[in-house]
Protein backbone atom coordinates (compact mmCIF):
# COMPACT_ATOMS: atom_id res chain seq x y z
CA UNK A 1 0.00 0.00 0.00
CA UNK A 2 0.89 3.65 0.16
CA UNK A 3 2.47 3.36 3.59
CA UNK A 4 4.88 0.67 2.32
CA UNK A 5 5.89 3.01 -0.48
CA UNK A 6 6.51 5.80 2.02
CA UNK A 7 8.65 3.55 4.21
CA UNK A 8 10.67 2.06 1.33
CA UNK A 9 10.91 5.40 -0.52
CA UNK A 10 10.04 3.75 -3.83
CA UNK A 11 7.83 5.42 -6.43
CA UNK A 12 4.32 4.03 -6.69
CA UNK A 13 3.74 1.72 -9.63
CA UNK A 14 2.01 3.35 -12.57
CA UNK A 15 -0.30 1.93 -15.18
CA UNK A 16 1.15 0.56 -18.39
CA UNK A 17 0.20 2.16 -21.70
CA UNK A 18 -1.77 -0.90 -22.83
CA UNK A 19 -3.73 -1.48 -19.60
CA UNK A 20 -7.15 -3.07 -19.81
CA UNK A 21 -10.24 -1.58 -18.21
CA UNK A 22 -10.09 -4.16 -15.41
CA UNK A 23 -6.46 -3.20 -14.70
CA UNK A 24 -7.41 0.48 -14.57
CA UNK A 25 -10.32 -0.18 -12.20
CA UNK A 26 -8.15 -2.33 -9.92
CA UNK A 27 -5.46 0.35 -9.92
CA UNK A 28 -7.95 3.09 -9.04
CA UNK A 29 -9.44 0.96 -6.24
CA UNK A 30 -5.96 0.37 -4.81
CA UNK A 31 -5.26 4.11 -4.90
CA UNK A 32 -8.54 4.75 -3.06
CA UNK A 33 -7.59 2.32 -0.28
CA UNK A 34 -4.12 3.85 -0.01
CA UNK A 35 -5.61 7.34 0.17
CA UNK A 36 -7.87 6.31 3.06
CA UNK A 37 -4.95 4.80 4.96
CA UNK A 38 -2.82 7.90 4.48
CA UNK A 39 -5.73 10.12 5.60
CA UNK A 40 -6.21 8.04 8.75
CA UNK A 41 -2.52 8.16 9.52
CA UNK A 42 -2.46 11.93 9.16
CA UNK A 43 -5.39 12.33 11.59
CA UNK A 44 -4.59 9.74 14.28
CA UNK A 45 -1.84 9.42 16.84
CA UNK A 46 0.82 6.93 15.77
CA UNK A 47 0.10 4.36 18.51
CA UNK A 48 -3.62 4.33 17.69
CA UNK A 49 -2.99 4.08 13.95
CA UNK A 50 -0.66 1.09 14.34
CA UNK A 51 -3.28 -0.72 16.43
CA UNK A 52 -5.89 -0.16 13.71
CA UNK A 53 -3.59 -1.26 10.89
CA UNK A 54 -2.54 -4.43 12.74
CA UNK A 55 -6.15 -5.61 13.10
CA UNK A 56 -7.14 -8.35 10.69
CA UNK A 57 -10.91 -7.86 11.01
CA UNK A 58 -13.08 -4.92 12.04
CA UNK A 59 -14.71 -5.17 15.45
Amino acid sequence: GLWNIVISEVDSPSLKKNSTISHIKAYEEKLKKDKVISYLYARLAYHIFTKIVDLETPK
